[in-house]
């Protein structure tokens, strides 16, 4: 396998292993990417959240059944060449997204939101909710068998994981201990079921 050539600052010459130049350059630049890239994240969901909680108050605010033909006529550019069906096709996703971000960043721990990493793992935590979760919405329900669930809890799991360690949590207030107690009460009742 043909080993990756860097360059050198000055020749312009390639070479197996970077010089100490190059390798402060490659991390200085990471740093500052990483830093935009926080601050994009932080942006972007703010943007995000903002447009799920005034979706959320129109949807709320229409009779039964206006939900999906107010979405076609109120449809972005964006996505007017895309296929339309019953949900409001992949604008009516966006828009469901959208609400979901919204409902998952007002549920928050605000120690869980200073970190752009964090609020991505929130929003993959947020996939487990059903449609229109939180959004007092009349989407249908996903239909999903074992599988499927099995698939998104795993998913779950590996998200979720790293935030609830038990060293974390027992450092955690009696106050969010009981109410992370109270969130996880649904998952105690259905492990329970499952040793029945």
């Amino acid at each position: 396998m043909k080993a990756p050539g860097f360059p050198h600052r000055k020749t312009g010459e390639l070479s197996r292993i970077p010089s100490n130049e190059y390798l402060r350059d490659a991390i200085a630049n990471a740093i500052t990417m990483e830093a935009a890239w926080n601050q994009a994240t932080r942006s972007s969901f703010a943007a995000f959240k903002a447009a799920g909680e005034a979706l959320a108050a129109k949807k709320e605010s229409l009779e039964h059944g206006q939900w999906i033909p107010w979405l076609k006529e109120n449809m972005p550019a964006k996505y007017r060449d895309e296929p339309w069906d019953e949900t409001g096709g992949a604008w009516g996703r966006t828009a469901r997204n959208w609400m979901r971000i919204a409902h998952i960043i007002a549920h928050a721990h605000p120690a869980a939101l200073e970190s752009a990493q964090t609020v991505a793992q929130l929003f993959r935590l947020g996939q487990l909710l059903p449609e229109g979760g939180g959004t007092g919405g009349d989407v249908p329900e996903l239909e999903m068998g074992p599988p499927q669930i099995v698939s998104r809890v795993q998913r779950w799991v590996a998200s979720t994981a790293p935030l609830l360690t038990p060293e974390r949590v027992k450092g955690w207030p009696r106050e969010e201990r009981d109410k992370l107690l109270e969130q996880l009460a649904p998952v105690r009742a259905i492990l329970d079921a499952l040793e029945a």
